[in-house]
């Protein structure tokens, strides 16, 4: 929320976000990634399926790992795109 800079603490809860922004049709840099309690910005796709994702509270980190695409519940762009992901 405060990378996005997004004051609305609803936000706080990780199902929120599956409203912000608008739709994004898969995983691409950029992109947010929303499961049902986590959330992270998409930094790059090695392949079907996977996903490098930054995201906070993380292992109680902000920290970019690889994930899989399963159990996510929406993709949405940011309504600004983000430089420096």
């Amino acid at each position: 929320r405060q990378w996005l800079g997004v004051a609305d603490r609803a936000f706080n809860r990780a199902i929120a976000w599956a409203r912000y922004g608008s739709r994004a049709s898969g995983p691409a840099p950029g992109v947010i990634a929303v499961y049902s309690h986590h959330v992270g910005i998409v930094v790059a796709v090695p392949g079907p399926g996977r996903m490098v994702m930054k995201s906070g509270n993380d292992g109680h980190a902000v920290r970019t790992r690889e994930r899989s695409t399963r159990g996510v519940i929406a993709w949405r762009w940011p309504p600004q795109r983000m430089a420096g992901l």
